[in-house]
């Protein structure tokens, strides 16, 4: 998987790899997915914390995001 012109991917290309990924996924796995570098990494980062606010791609303990609305992996 690349990001269209070797930039960064979109939210919806993001989503879908964490969906498709099913257990936890970090900015490491993301940025190795899509092959992003240097300068890409910082805004790849801004970018997972800016859907962390919205609601879109939750974090997952200390490292990790899950999707959206799935239950976490162990639950009482």
């Amino acid at each position: 998987m690349t990001a269209p012109g070797g930039g960064l991917p979109t939210r919806a290309q993001i989503l879908d790899f964490i969906a498709s990924a099913g257990g936890k996924v970090g900015k490491r796995e993301i940025a190795r997915a899509f092959d992003v570098r240097g300068a890409h990494r910082a805004a790849l980062r801004d970018m997972l914390r800016g859907m962390a606010d919205e609601g879109l791609a939750p974090r997952r303990g200390r490292r990790g995001r899950g999707a959206p609305g799935a239950p976490p992996p162990v639950f009482v």
